[in-house]
This record gives structure tokens, C-alpha cells and sequence, in this order.
């Protein structure tokens, strides 16, 4: 083939210098193509490690809520790089002093590194949303490497600021918890105190009160001389207001005892025949005298709850008291059933009043309430009728609920457990409790 300066040259040398150039082109782009996946490899390598090493760090913060135990992680934080260390500065608040916090194990080199600069310091603030801003602790992380060592990469810083964020939220997390368990602590000495101070009270006022009913008794006798009708009425007065006096200072003692853990339960066989034959005969004529008879269904002799006797009666004695107060007169029998379902006893209260409104009906069991509006008009008392019967239900391993509606009527459900030798009956309970 002829050249451009005229000369000609084989053919098939020709074609090898064409083929050259195309060869040469093909293995660069091999080349690079390795280097490429190389490079990729090398970096989901590298990433693969910064993941597990601040999956580690983040299991061990996330293993306690003790300050102690989280700033020793802290101190023990490293990067995945030999010879590297980290040391902490917590910084008080408004800002006048800075608590160092050597690293676990810091040799004397790494130390100096820190004082010629050999450094990366991320500073971290425990996030508001975890604790109040007016106690908001702050400081740095530094992260110390060798002085021989290659700078830290860019790789290397984020996953500094990653692991300082992690941190500074297990710190915060810590602190929460422990205000948390501090002042659990702190309200359950008050409560304790309250208790103590409630149930001491009552006993000191219950004294006198009964020394007053002592001496009303004496004078109405005739003891100290002639007694006039007028004398005698303002003696009855005197009684009542005592009586009632006595039992609201009996309802907080009974909170009070309770409310410490002290009341005891003594659990029986408990008829429930009986016992609603009891509230029946004390409440009967005070219902009556307002308009509301008390309705009770047969009770049938096998239905027996295993309870406290006592309490069991004061829990409806509230039931029904609160009943006819808070009744209209004539609105309506006040009910008591009770039949056994399964290896539940239950009792049921039923009025026909104005009703609870729905967003009240939890209301009414917390203790020292009383509705202002709606069903319960205030009608004297402290508020712990329907609290200290619940707290009964529950120490008797039951439960008090409340349905109501607006203008209809008001169902109070004591359930107890059965007692344990009452014979059981296939045809028992048909769901629901008809009056």
C-alpha cells in the first residue's frame, strides 16, 4: 500500500498499526473499570465499618439510663482508626466552668497530641426537647489522634459528629430519667407524709368529737338538771351535726389507711343476700323519706363473693347514700341486685337521676371531688365516698365501674370474685342484671 512520502508497505502490516491504537483504548477502559470497582468495593467497605462501629457505640449508650454508665461510654469512644482517643468537656450551663473528662485508657502521647492541636472537637448540647433549656448541659468531644497519623477524612469527621449526637442524646435521656426517678421519690414521700398526716389528724379529731357526743348524751339525759323542749331540740341538732361530722373525719382515716397501704382486708364466704338485706334495713327509710324506695330483687342464697364482709357493706352503703342524695325526690326506685357470672359476683346500683355526664364519669373517683354541676350538685361531704370504694373493690381483687347517661339515670358495677365453695349453676347469668 502506498505511504504518503510515495513508499509502499506490506498489507498486513498495515492492519497491525490500525489494530494498535483500538487495543490500547480497550485495555485503559479495563483498567479504569477495575480501578472503578475497586474504589467501590474499598468504600462499601469502609462505610459497612462506620456503620458496625457506630452500631457499637450506639448498643452500648443504649444498654443503661445512668449518667455514670453513659459518660464512661463517652470517655470510651474511639474511631475506627489506631491510636485515637476521645476526651470530653462537660460545660456547666451558664458557661463558667468546664469539667474535664480524661479517656479510659489515654496514653501520654495521645495527651500531648491534644496540646499541639492534633485534634477535632465537636461540641454537643443535650437537645431541649429531652430536658428544660434552663438546665441544658453542653460541651465537647474531642477526638485526639497520633501526631504521625494522616488528618482525619472526611468520612472520619462525620461519623465524630454522628457519634457525638448519639451521645449527647443518651446523656440527655439519662438525665431525664433520673429527674424522673427523683421526683417519683420526692411524691412518694409526700404522699406518704400526707397519709401519715391525714390518718394522725383524724385520730386527734375523732377525740373530742366523740367526748362531745359523750356529753350531748348526758345533758339529754336529764344528768346536770331539767332538760327544756327547746333544749332538747338544739341537743338533737348538736347530735346530728356530730354524727356527720364524725363520718366525713371516718372517710378521710379510711383514705388515709388505705391510701398508705395499711387497711387490711379479711376475706370470706360473703352472702350477698345478706349483706344487701343490711344496707336495706339502714338506708331503707332515708330513701323512702326523699321518694326513692330501694327495689331488691331476689337474691339468690348461693351468690357469695370471697370478700370482706364489711367492707363489701360499705361499699354499697356509699353507693346508695350517693343515690339518694344526689336524686331528684320521686325520680325513682334506687336499686340493688347482685347475681354470680362464671367465677364473678357482681352487684349492681341503679338510679334514675339526672346522670353523669360522660366526660365527668372518671372524675367522680379521684379523691377529695365532688361535680360541681350536672348530677352532683354539691351536697356536703370531703369526695372520698366513691375513691375510697374503689380502692376497696381493687384491695378486694375487684372493680367499681360507673355508666351513665344524661337525664336517665346512673349504674354503679361492684364485681368480686366468687367464693371459692359457692356451687356453681349452668342456667347462672344471663348477661346483664335486670332490676
Amino acid at each position: 500500500m502506498p505511504r504518503t512520502d510515495g513508499s509502499s508497505v506490506a498489507p498486513a502490516a498495515a492492519s497491525a498499526a490500525r489494530l494498535r491504537v483500538p487495543a490500547v483504548a480497550v485495555a485503559e477502559r479495563l483498567l479504569l473499570g477495575a480501578l472503578r470497582e475497586r474504589d467501590t468495593a474499598q468504600t462499601a467497605a469502609r462505610l459497612a465499618e462506620i456503620a458496625r462501629h457506630v452500631a457499637r457505640i450506639v448498643g452500648e449508650l443504649s444498654a443503661s439510663l445512668d449518667e455514670r454508665v453513659i459518660l464512661e461510654v463517652m470517655r470510651g469512644v474511639t474511631l475506627p482508626r489506631r491510636g485515637t482517643h476521645c476526651l470530653v468537656e462537660l460545660i456547666e450551663p451558664d458557661g463558667s466552668q468546664r469539667r474535664p473528662l480524661m479517656p479510659l485508657e489515654a496514653s501520654s502521647v495521645a495527651l500531648s497530641d491534644a496540646g499541639r492541636g492534633l485534634q477535632l472537637a465537636v461540641p454537643f448540647t443535650v437537645p431541649a426537647a429531652v430536658v428544660t433549656i434552663d438546665d441544658d448541659a453542653h460541651g465537647e468531644m474531642i477526638f485526639v489522634r497520633h501526631a504521625d497519623s494522616p488528618d482525619f477524612s472526611a468520612d472520619e469527621i462525620a461519623m465524630a459528629v454522628e457519634i457525638t449526637a448519639h451521645c449527647a442524646m443518651a446523656l440527655g435521656h439519662a438525665r431525664l430519667y433520673a429527674r424522673a426517678v427523683a421526683s417519683r421519690i420526692t411524691a412518694d414521700e409526700a404522699n406518704r407524709l400526707k397519709s401519715s398526716f391525714l390518718a394522725s389528724m383524724s385520730h386527734e379529731l375523732r377525740t373530742p368529737l366523740n367526748a362531745i357526743a359523750g356529753f350531748v348524751e348526758l345533758i339529754d339525759m336529764g344528768l346536770h338538771g331539767p332538760v327544756t323542749d327547746q333544749q332538747h331540740d338544739s341537743l338533737r341538732r348538736i347530735r346530728t351535726n356530730q354524727q356527720h361530722l364524725l363520718v366525713l373525719i371516718t372517710e378521710i382515716l379510711d383514705f388515709a389507711r388505705i391510701d398508705g397501704g395499711r387497711a387490711r382486708c379479711r376475706e370470706d364466704d360473703v352472702p350477698m343476700a345478706n349483706v344487701i338485706a343490711d344496707v336495706e334495713q339502714m338506708l331503707g327509710a332515708m330513701a323512702q323519706a326523699k321518694g326513692l324506695p330501694l327495689h331488691v330483687p331476689r337474691v339468690d342464697p348461693d351468690v357469695a363473693a370471697w370478700a370482706d364482709a364489711d367492707r363489701v357493706r360499705q361499699i354499697l352503703m356509699n353507693l346508695v347514700m350517693n343515690a339518694v342524695k344526689y336524686s331528684p325526690p320521686n325520680a325513682g326506685p334506687v336499686s340493688i341486685a347482685s347475681e354470680a357470672r362464671n367465677d364473678t359476683v357482681l352487684i349492681v346500683v341503679e338510679d334514675h337521676g339526672r346522670g353523669i355526664p360522660a366526660d365527668q364519669l372518671m372524675s367522680i373517683f379521684e379523691p377529695f371531688v365532688q361535680l360541681d354541676s350536672g348530677r352532683l350538685d354539691r351536697q356536703g361531704g370531703v369526695g372520698l365516698g366513691l375513691a375510697i370504694s374503689r380502692q376497696l373493690a381493687r384491695a378486694m381483687n375487684g372493680s367499681l365501674e360507673v355508666d351513665s347517661t344524661v337525664g336517665r339515670g346512673t349504674r354503679f358495677t361492684l364485681s368480686l370474685p366468687r367464693a371459692r365453695s359457692a356451687p356453681r349453676s349452668a342456667s347462672e347469668g344471663d348477661g346483664r342484671l335486670r332490676s
